[in-house]
């Protein structure tokens, strides 16, 4: 019975993040907002069903949480000629550095922006970002939850490092600290099996540990 409990989160979870990709392209393409009712009708019909939507194993230790970027709600800190920075609310007010420029997004998990290397990292080709931003959450000593890494989907267009113009989807895992913040993982969300499990896995395994000094980011599925 948990076998199957489980392969159905993972499917209802796939559904949802389809779902989710397909507002965000009709959004991008139309201006307009995909209707919402889509989404609760995921819900709906999983409650019809009788499904129970129960945590995977590993839960007991890490979680995911969300939140939302929408750069149109958050104040903006510099602007320059070839784009800006704006502070927007993270998990639990945990700062969150957003900034694009020369069409190419960055962040930083810290209002020490300069301190953050991830604030300097970045996909090579021109890129968006995804409207919801995923916290991996490890249970600490005292029952609470913190943060030690984030899941976000970069869109790629136009050149690439290697000259490409083919558009891409991107899942960039960043270990987020007190003291650093830097991407540890990159990982192909078009061609890799299950890509957001992936990226959990590389978040919940290597964050703690990895060293943003001297660590390499790893590259799953060719970009």
């Amino acid at each position: 019975m948990r076998k199957v409990i489980i392969a159905a989160v993972v499917y209802l979870e796939s559904f949802r993040r389809s779902v989710s990709l397909l507002s965000h392209r009709f959004s991008r393409k139309t201006g307009a907002h995909f209707p919402t009712r889509c989404s609760n009708a995921i819900a709906a019909g999983a409650l019809g069903a009788g499904i129970i939507i129960s945590a995977p194993a590993h839960a007991g230790q890490f979680d995911s949480a969300y939140t939302k970027i929408d750069l149109d709600m958050c104040p903006k800190r510099e602007e320059w000629e070839l784009g800006a920075s704006f502070t927007c609310e993270g998990y639990k007010g945990w700062p969150l550095i957003v900034a694009e420029s020369d069409l190419r997004f960055y962040i930083a998990y810290s209002e020490d922006t300069e301190g953050q290397t991830s604030f300097g990292q970045t996909i090579p080709a021109f890129n968006t970002i995804h409207d919801t931003l995923e916290w991996r959450l490890k249970k600490g000593p005292d029952g609470g939850w913190q943060p030690l890494a984030t899941i976000l989907r970069y869109y790629t267009d136009g050149a690439a490092a290697d000259g490409s113009t083919k558009q891409g989807e991107v899942l960039v895992v960043t270990k987020i600290g007190a003291d650093d913040s830097c991407h540890i993982a990159h990982i192909n969300a078009l061609t890799v099996p299950d890509a957001n499990l992936v990226a959990r896995r590389i978040a919940d395994e290597k964050a703690a540990s990895f060293d943003c000094e001297n660590g390499e980011i790893e590259r799953v599925g060719a970009m």
